[in-house]
């Protein structure tokens, strides 16, 4: 894909390193989310960054608000990009970066982005990460932060800074096992931006490189290299004040070894409403393509991802278009290339003026 001279520009100071002098180096399967609104358009600077001896290209997939893919691209070993789309449905979208044994990095070019840390999708980074600021919301007592390096004679120094900068908590450790570093919040910290840097523990035979780090359950999961850039994610409502007309509650549905199952609902006319949404709890979601499902044969939506045996519940907007008077068909698919099943329960059909969307991000 060819770049014009400016668009380079722009790519190459969107990927600069930030001003503390470092760059957020991702390995395997990392997620990053962003707003978009209509209309606009998106662009992803990723770098693909060689790592001997592995081969690995780099894969990147944007899912939008209806988990729709709208972007999938192969990013050849070694190569830069800036990958463009126009957004359709506004709202959150997430990118995913799988890099297989390689690394890379990737951010939004000037739009504020964030990095997911959350239990079923922690960030994973590989020699090097830039400072991550996170909101500690108002009340919160503690804050939980996982770290883990499993591979010996690997670990890191990793530092928790409150509003003020002030170092709350600073360990170095090996992190073989998953660990749980909780922080008392302070009178008066809560309801505001704090950080983490993980750093080179500089001891003898221990190194930073491979490192996963999650928030706890209380704390969104969302790492922002700006704190200003938290606000807008972090203060979306999920599902108060909702104008929902029509609830349709659907039958629980198990997904295996490929099949293909069948839901039918009635609609004695299509209500003059401006959204639709399916709204599920997703149990074993593995990957982004197990669980998908089209409406009245249009538009394959996919399930968002909870991880193996985890459990979460999402909103995946639909084409209210494509809602028809009379017989409705949802039709789930398994893809079941890399796993043997997953649950889908707690399902209705939403349509209303106003639908929240909460994609468990």
């Amino acid at each position: 894909m060819r770049t014009t001279a400016p668009l380079l520009a722009a790519f190459a100071l969107a990927l600069a390193p930030p001003s503390f002098g470092q760059e957020t180096r991702l390995r395997h399967v990392n997620y990053l989310a962003f707003l978009g609104a209509a209309g606009e358009e998106v662009q992803i600077g990723v770098k693909s960054i060689p790592r001997d001896p592995y081969k690995d290209n780099l894969g990147v997939l944007v899912l939008d608000p209806r988990s729709r893919a709208v972007l999938e691209e192969t990013v050849p070993l070694g190569a830069e990009r800036v990958l463009k789309y126009k957004v359709e449905t506004p709202g959150l979208h997430v990118t995913g970066t799988m890099t297989g044994e390689t690394l890379c990095t990737a951010r939004l070019v000037d739009k504020p982005f964030a990095l997911i840390a959350w239990r079923e999708a922690p960030l994973w980074i590989c020699g090097s990460c830039a400072r991550q600021y996170f909101t500690v919301p108002k009340g919160r007592k503690q804050v939980d932060l996982f770290v883990w390096a499993s591979v010996t004679s690997e670990g890191a120094t990793v530092k928790v800074l409150g509003p003020d900068d002030q170092v709350l908590l600073e360990k170095t450790d090996d992190f073989d096992q998953e660990t749980k570093l909780t922080i008392p919040v302070p009178e008066g910290l809560d309801g505001q931006p704090w950080s983490f840097t993980l750093e080179n523990p500089g001891q003898a035979k221990l190194f930073l490189d491979d490192v996963q780090v999650y928030l706890g359950q209380s704390l969104p999961p969302y790492l922002c290299e700006d704190p200003a850039w938290l606000e807008a994610l972090t203060g979306r409502p999920r599902f108060a004040e909702e104008k929902i007309a029509v609830r349709i509650p659907l039958k629980a549905v198990g997904l295996s070894d490929g099949a293909t199952v069948r839901l039918t609902f009635q609609l004695d006319s299509v209500p003059a409403a401006k959204m639709a949404a399916l709204r599920v709890t997703a149990q074993d979601a593995d990957y982004a393509r197990e669980g998908s499902f089209t409406l009245n044969g249009k538009e394959p939506y996919l399930i968002p991802v909870t991880g193996d045996g985890a459990v979460e519940t999402f909103t995946i907007m639909l084409r209210i278009e494509d809602l028809v008077a009379g017989e409705n068909v949802l039709e789930f698919k398994h893809d079941n290339r890399a796993s043997a099943g997953m649950w889908l329960t707690e399902m209705e059909l939403l349509i209303g003026d106003d639908i929240r969307q909460f994609a468990g991000w």
